[in-house]
């Protein structure tokens, strides 16, 4: 195995164990969106580590080797060499298709596996975010005052300073918030049976994932998944950012 894979590996297994320790540390008294940095830190730490491995020079002990003398026998491997050659071209043309068709090392599949799971990875969130744009397209913008009233005012309340869409879609049954660079709010059209309070929980929530930026942090999460897919600490700790994401969201809420 290559050493600069093995070295990639185990300095990440020290990033997400030193990020988990931290986190624990911070469990009673830091806060879900304290938690929440410390695992995006970590995440974007696993995404740079392989360039910085490449770009930094490695860490080695040089070994002091002795080299053996020479003698009798290595003097006669080349005769003996040769004369297995000679065999080999003079045996029979089953013996030579028994070599020539020998089964290859798994070892030799790995690298194979490994760009396999990658692309597959990277294709489902292509995809994914592929259907979030379409998903949008056929979103309605929500022109009722009532709507547009309530997401002024939790703008104002929370501070956000982007432009923030509020789109109305048959498709999905749950809210949420999609886009990086023009964010937006969907929500189902269940949602003109809810109350005040419900529905000023819900804005307060989806703009908390975006003033927070966590359509980002949670994509570069699952490119990281994609990179270290053999390493099951790299699912654990995607799996503890998208936690803690909604845990700090929450908090927000209850802070309005």
């Amino acid at each position: 195995m290559n050493p600069s894979i093995v070295e990639i590996a185990a300095k990440s297994s020290v990033i997400i164990a030193l990020a988990a320790a931290v986190v624990g540390v911070m469990r009673r008294r830091g806060s879900a969106a304290s938690r929440h940095l410390v695992w995006i830190l970590a995440v974007a730490g696993l995404l740079v580590l392989p360039l910085a491995s490449s770009v930094l020079p490695a860490w080695s002990i040089a070994v002091k080797r002795e080299t053996p003398a020479p003698d009798v026998q290595q003097a006669t491997e080349v005769p003996a060499a040769s004369a297995v050659a000679a065999q080999l071209t003079a045996a029979p043309d089953s013996a030579q298709r028994s070599v020539i068709f020998a089964p290859i090392s798994w070892i030799a599949l790995l690298p194979i596996a490994y760009a396999a799971g990658v692309v597959l990875l990277l294709g489902r969130l292509g995809v994914e975010h592929w259907k979030t744009r379409l998903m949008l397209s056929r979103t309605l913008p929500v022109e009722d005052a009532d709507w547009t009233t309530l997401l002024d005012e939790c703008v104002t309340r929370l501070g956000v300073r982007r432009t923030v869409r509020l789109v109305r879609s048959r498709e999905e049954a749950m809210p949420m918030a999609c886009g990086i660079r023009r964010p937006a709010i969907v929500i189902p059209s269940i949602a003109d049976v809810w109350d005040g309070d419900r529905r000023r929980a819900v804005i307060l929530h989806e703009l908390a994932h975006v003033m927070r930026f966590d359509c980002l942090t949670q994509m570069l999460a699952e490119a990281a998944v994609a990179v270290y897919w053999p390493h099951p600490g790299v699912w654990w700790a995607a799996q503890r950012l998208r936690v803690e994401r909604g845990l700090a969201c929450d908090d927000c809420v209850l802070a309005s």
